[in-house]
């Protein structure tokens, strides 16, 4: 399984990986955590626009590690905190 990382700050959209944007427009995307539960309420995809919508992350909620299923294949992402440097 592949593995990407994606750095956020607080609220964020961001690009689902480009091997997995390519693929869905012919194929449904899910996505759910690692051990199988659903998305926290404040973590959402959208397969229309090809991204993730991220709003007011709590505290502690980062990283998460999130599994992306498309078709016959599975991409694994660890969303995480974005420091200011």
């Amino acid at each position: 399984m592949n593995r990407f990382n994606v750095r956020i700050v607080d609220s964020a959209s961001f690009d689902l990986p480009q091997q997995v944007s390519q693929n869905i427009a012919t194929t449904e995307v899910t996505a759910r955590l690692v051990d199988g539960g659903n998305l926290p309420s404040w973590l959402s995809i959208n397969p229309a626009t090809k991204s993730f919508e991220a709003k007011a992350v709590p505290d502690g909620g980062l990283p998460l590690e999130v599994v992306l299923n498309y078709g016959n294949e599975q991409v694994m992402m660890v969303i995480s905190e974005r420091t200011e440097n």
